[in-house]
C-alpha cells in the first residue's frame, strides 16, 4: 500500500501536471492521502476485530511454535491492530539477518537484487508477459503512442509530448508495478515471489491492454511497414486466442501442485531448479512420496524431507536422517529439492539418477550394492559392511526440518 499509494500521487502530481493544465494540486494530493490511510487504516484494524494493545512478538508464529494471537505480547505503548504491527517489526528483524536465498543453482545469505526481476519472469505465464510487453511497447512508441486508449484503440503517428496525452491512463498501472517492484529490489529477505504478490493487478491491466490492442486494432495498417504486407484484422484475434489458450494450458499443466507452478522459460534452465524455498518446495509432497514407498515395498530408506509435517503420522516405513557428507545406510534415499540443491553436502547426490520423481519436489533414488560400495567409496568406506556397521538406525521416524 504505501509504494503504490506514493506512486499515485508522484504520478497525479508531477506526470500529469506535465501533459496537462489541470493536474492534481498539492492541498488536494495530500488531502487524498489523508484520505486514503484513513481508509485503509480502518480497513486493517476492522480486519484484526478493532484489537487495541501492545505490538505482539510473532517470532513464535514464524517457527511454528505458537499462533498470532497467542503470541507473546511486547511491553510498549497500546496501538490499534498490535498483531499488524508484530508483524511487520518480526519482518523487518528477518530482513536483517542472514536468510539464505537460492537462486539459479547459487545461495546468498543476504538476497540479490536480481532475485524478484527473475522470479516474475519464471513465475509468470508467458502469454501474460508477451501481452503486458506488447503493451508497454506500445505505450512508448512514438510511432503508435497514441495506439492504447481506454475505450478507443486507433494507430497513431502522435509522438512525444503530445503522445502521451492519448495514453496517460495506460501509464498509471505501469508506473505503480514499477514502483513496486524498484521497491524489493533492496530487500535481503528474498526467499519467495509471495513477497511481491501485490504487482500481479497491475501487471493483468498493463497485459489486459496489450490484449485489447490485439483484439481490436487494425493491426493491418501497421505491420506492413515492417514486413511490407497486409495483415488482415483477424490474426490480431487468432493472436489473442492462442495467447488465451497458452495462458490455461500452462497453469494447468501444475495442477494441483500451483505452488511449484514455473512457466516455459524454467524449464530452459535444466533440471536444477531456478528457485527455491517457497516458490518451490514446502513439503507439499510427503504424502505422494508415502504412497510411492508402499506401492514398491520400501521397508526402510533414508530420508532428507523439508518441511514442518509430523512425520510419524505420514504412513511412512522406517527411515533414517540422510546425514550430510556420508553414504546412506539404505538403498533407498529419498531428498526434497530444497536441501538438494540448497544445503551443502548433498551435492554427490546430483550425479546419481532418480529412480523416480516424486510431485514437483522430492526425489527417489534406488542404489544397489555396487553403487552403494562405490558410493562409499568417496566417504572412505571400504565396502557395504563397513557402512551397515557405522549405521545409526531408528526404531521411530522423527522430525526433519
Amino acid at each position: 500500500f504505501p509504494v503504490a499509494g506514493a506512486a499515485i500521487l508522484v504520478y497525479e502530481y508531477f506526470i500529469q501536471k506535465l501533459f496537462r493544465r489541470n493536474g492534481l494540486t498539492l492541498p488536494k494530493a495530500f488531502g487524498l492521502l489523508g484520505l486514503t490511510i484513513l481508509v485503509f487504516g480502518l480497513t486493517i484494524w476492522a480486519f484484526y476485530g478493532f484489537s487495541i494493545g501492545p505490538a505482539s512478538d510473532v517470532d513464535q508464529m514464524l517457527m511454528g511454535t505458537g499462533s498470532l494471537r497467542n503470541s507473546s505480547p511486547a511491553s510498549g505503548k497500546a496501538l490499534p491492530a498490535p498483531e499488524f504491527f508484530g508483524a511487520i517489526s518480526s519482518v523487518l528483524r528477518l530482513n536483517n539477518q542472514p536468510y539464505y536465498a537460492y537462486l539459479l543453482g547459487k545461495t546468498y545469505p543476504h538476497g540479490t537484487p536480481l532475485f524478484f526481476p527473475v522470479a516474475l519472469a519464471v513465475k509468470t505465464p508467458i502469454a501474460l508477459l508477451l501481452a503486458a510487453s506488447l503493451a508497454i511497447f506500445l505505450i512508448f512508441s512514438k510511432t503508435y503512442g497514441g495506439a492504447l486508449r481506454w475505450n478507443v484503440i486507433r494507430p497513431s503517428a502522435e509522438s512525444g509530448r503530445e503522445a502521451l496525452k492519448t495514453f496517460e491512463g495506460p501509464l498509471l498501472p505501469l508506473f505503480i508495478a514499477c514502483a513496486l517492484l524498484l521497491s524489493v529490489l533492496p530487500a535481503k529477505l528474498t526467499i519467495g515471489v509471495r513477497h511481491i504478490l501485490p504487482i500481479y493487478p497491475f501487471v493483468a491491466m498493463i497485459g489486459a491492454l496489450g490484449i485489447h490492442w490485439l483484439w481490436s486494432a487494425h493491426i493491418g495498417t501497421i505491420v506492413p511497414k515492417t514486413l511490407g504486407m497486409i495483415v488482415p484484422r483477424a490474426y490480431g484475434k487468432v493472436a489473442v486466442t492462442l495467447l488465451m489458450l497458452w495462458m490455461i494450458i500452462s497453469s494447468i499443466s501444475y495442477d494441483p501442485d500451483r505452488l511449484a507452478y514455473f512457466n516455459e522459460f524454467a524449464h530452459l534452465a535444466g533440471p536444477r531448479p531456478v528457485l527455491g524455498n517457497s516458490d518451490l518446495d514446502m513439503g507439499q509432497d510427503l504424502y505422494k512420496l508415502s504412497d510411492t514407498l508402499q506401492s514398491r515395498q520400501v521397508q526402510y530408506f533414508s530420508l532428507l524431507f523439508n518441511g514442518s509435517t509430523d512425520l510419524s503420522k505420514a504412513g511412512l516405513p522406517r527411515f533414517e536422517t540422510l546425514r550430510p557428507s556420508a553414504p546412506p545406510n539404505s538403498p533407498w534415499v529419498a531428498i526434497s529439492k530444497k536441501p538438494l540443491y540448497q544445503f551443502d553436502g548433498y551435492q554427490w547426490l546430483q550425479s546419481e539418477q532418480p529412480a523416480a520423481k516424486i510431485g514437483n519436489t522430492m526425489l527417489l533414488y534406488h542404489f544397489t550394492d555396487s553403487d552403494l560400495t562405490r558410493i562409499g567409496s568417496k566417504f572412505g568406506y571400504s565396502d557395504v559392511t563397513t557402512m551397515e556397521n557405522n549405521a545409526t538406525h531408528q526404531k521411530d521416524p522423527r522430525r526433519v526440518f
